[in-house]
């Protein structure tokens, strides 16, 4: 049997109707709707290390939403883990089904439960379900419809009542980027902000923000994951003085205001990923920096542990060795400066992967155990730093492909996520000469401008 018979599955079979109810343990969330349905499944309660203290807390909750790929495929996705992408029901199945199987659930088995759910009776032909889910070409012309329909910013309730001003919002460089999108929720009329994000193909995406009594509402329209949002380009042609990104264009517009003395000479772009960081935009930024030289790269995403993993994340991924690092020192740190270092978090710990591509099982291991060298050093560093004492533990696997893994472990704690931002950009990159960090004093830069707090002595060098 071919890997093409696979296909039939992932077409053939309606992946909202199959995980809804087909005993996992999954119920609609409370957002889904018809055409994009929103599955979610609460874990117990557990006790782990949460933002230094332990105590009882949810665990995450399991969700996912169900697209149609260009293909044809049912695909799911999770918001809560940005490695869950695109991925289709023989990955759903594989992956639910290992933990009863000894961890062994091959395609052979996959195929054979699937038939046989095709043939019992909990089976939908996808023509006859009740979720009618969209694919992507016209989730396009959805987005096209969306955007059209957004309004010039007219109403500034929302940014008036984050403290950011009319001068700050008519800056050029911010020209055209922010809508109101008007939202009827049975009869009530919400005028929403929104941000258009943009890829290489235009706009691909709209972030929509409210703020209703104590209540705020952020989402998206489109494919946010392969989008960003994105200052207009001032500089007329000279290399930008400084490219910064936030996790929110609110913390970009805050940070523009509370910095403006300082920025207002130089030639500078704001990023903002509107939420957690994405592959996709790893790879749109990687194609800014390349164009467009920055001199400087300001990472200014939240004073969290969201925000420090995701700094550690992008320095990881971000392959731009060749144009913001010297010869020399590419030379001297080759197999660091082109290694894909993975950054990922479960519940209690952080793990990164350097993942090292070689000509042979030899040069493997000269470079992790060079790589070991620095971790040696800098456990000795920062033992009184890391936190709960524990240090950064370090594994080796070497891979018959000639791929060496060498593997850090951690506490998931802010603290620590921030020391191993720091320790690639020792390693991967020449440290302070284009990665800087500037720290929000509180959880971001709009909580800083909200309670006048300058955050301009507040940054720091790699």
């Amino acid at each position: 049997m071919t890997y093409d018979s696979l296909d039939k599955y992932k077409t053939q079979i309606n992946l909202a109707e199959f995980i809804l109810y087909g005993n996992y343990g999954f119920v609609l969330s409370e957002s889904s709707s018809f055409n994009s349905p929103k599955l979610k499944k609460l874990h117990p309660t557990e006790t782990y290390w949460s933002e230094n203290k332990k105590k009882n807390v949810p665990v995450k909750t399991e969700e996912y939403v169900i697209k149609k790929n260009e293909k044809g495929f049912y695909t799911y996705w999770s918001p809560n883990d940005d490695s869950l992408k695109g991925k289709t029901i023989i990955d759903f199945v594989q992956e639910h089904h290992k933990a009863k199987n000894g961890g062994f659930f091959n395609l052979g088995l996959v195929r054979k439960y699937l038939e046989s759910y095709m043939k019992g009776g909990k089976y939908i032909q996808p023509d006859k379900s009740e979720f009618k889910i969209l694919n992507t070409l016209k989730e396009n012309d959805t987005l096209k419809l969306e955007v059209k329909n957004c309004t010039p910013y007219k109403d500034r309730t929302y940014l008036h009542k984050r403290g950011i001003k009319n001068s700050t919002i008519d800056n050029p460089m911010f020209e055209n980027i922010i809508r109101n999108k008007v939202f009827d929720k049975n009869g009530v009329i919400h005028i929403n902000t929104a941000y258009l994000m943009v890829n290489l193909s235009g706009i691909g995406a709209i972030n929509v923000k409210n703020k209703t009594f104590d209540k705020s509402f952020s989402g998206a329209i489109g494919d946010r994951g392969n989008s960003i949002v994105i200052s207009k380009d001032l500089s007329h042609g000279n290399h930008i003085d400084k490219l910064i990104i936030t996790e929110s264009f609110d913390d970009a517009l805050s940070h523009f205001q509370l910095n403006e003395d300082t920025l207002k000479n130089l030639n500078i772009r704001y990023i903002s990923t509107a939420g957690s960081l994405c592959e996709g935009q790893i790879a749109l930024i990687e194609e800014i920096i390349t164009k467009q030289k920055p001199k400087e790269f300001i990472i200014g995403f939240d004073n969290d542990v969201s925000g420090n993993f995701f700094r550690a994340q992008l320095m990881g991924k971000l392959q731009v060795a060749d144009v913001i690092l010297s010869k020399d020192f590419i030379e001297e740190s080759k197999a660091f400066a082109y290694t894909h270092i993975e950054c990922k978090r479960e519940k209690l710990t952080g793990i990164v992967d350097f993942i090292f591509a070689n000509k042979n099982q030899e040069e493997g291991i000269q470079n992790v155990m060079e790589l070991k060298q620095y971790i040696d050093i800098f456990n000795e560093k920062n033992k009184n730093i890391v936190y709960e004492g524990v240090p950064f533990n370090y594994t080796v696997k070497l891979a018959d492909d000639n791929k060496a893994i060498a593997q850090l472990t951690f506490r998931n704690t802010k603290e620590n996520w921030q020391l191993i931002g720091n320790l690639i950009a020792e390693v991967k990159y020449e440290k302070g000469l284009f990665f800087k960090q500037e720290i929000p004093i509180k959880k971001d830069f709009n909580e800083d401008l909200m309670q006048g707090l300058q955050n301009k002595n507040h940054s720091m060098n790699l």
